[in-house]
């Protein structure tokens, strides 16, 4: 999202220091969003209801991958600097397939005056890809490195873009404003029960063809 790399894992790998400084590219604090939040809090009811929906959709397969330790895999995480993390969470922007290309979104954004003047400044498209040097290394050791699932991609902006429609992302803000006022609720708690109603609004198969890139 920013093209830039993360701060302390180049304070602990030289190496990767060095390409960024060949490369001339600059660092950010960033954290792992997952694709699909819910599935990776503690919360096990919550976790199970958002996967029991994920089945609903026909994604039994991602489910299984889902369940346990791999729901920090790589095909359900992506990393973003700490305030689009916030953004992400809050469903102000969303990413949607571009058509006929593999792995290659539009980042569509609520407000996109505002989004993209941020710093460091947002990028309006977003190819993700294996950095040749890490395939190469991970596949020495037998590693494989998948890229962000398209199919939890677009459910994700599928929610995105209901949360909009129905007006739920106005209801998110005021309910963290409520957090910040009285110190009740904290972001995963909101975020997580708010993504959990998107799935169920979501969860009607018209509907996601309805919101779906493209329709």
């Amino acid at each position: 999202m920013t093209r830039l790399y993360d701060k302390v894992t180049l304070m602990n790998v030289p190496e990767l220091n060095q390409k960024s400084d060949h490369e001339g590219v600059g660092s950010v604090e960033t954290e792992v969003a997952h694709l699909i939040s819910g599935t990776a809090q503690s919360y096990s009811e919550y976790s199970a209801s958002a996967l029991a929906l994920l089945e609903s959709f026909g994604l039994r397969s991602l489910v299984d991958k889902l369940q346990g330790k791999c729901v920090n895999t790589l095909f359900h995480t992506m990393t973003l600097s700490i305030a689009l993390h916030k953004d992400y969470d809050k469903f102000l922007f969303w990413l949607e397939a571009i058509p006929g290309t593999e792995h290659t979104y539009t980042v569509v954004a609520r407000h996109p005056p505002t989004f993209f003047k941020q710093v460091p400044k947002p990028s309006r498209e977003v190819a993700f890809r294996v950095d040749p040097d890490a395939a190469r290394d991970a596949a020495a050791n037998g590693i494989e490195l998948p890229l962000p699932d398209p199919e939890l991609m677009n459910i994700r902006a599928s929610c995105a873009r209901a949360a909009v429609m129905s007006g739920a992302a106005d209801q998110f803000r005021l309910l963290t404003e409520d957090r910040d006022d009285a110190g009740t609720l904290t972001d995963s708690d909101s975020a997580m029960h708010l993504l959990d109603s998107l799935l169920y609004a979501v969860s009607d198969h018209s509907y996601v063809r309805t919101l779906a890139p493209g329709a």
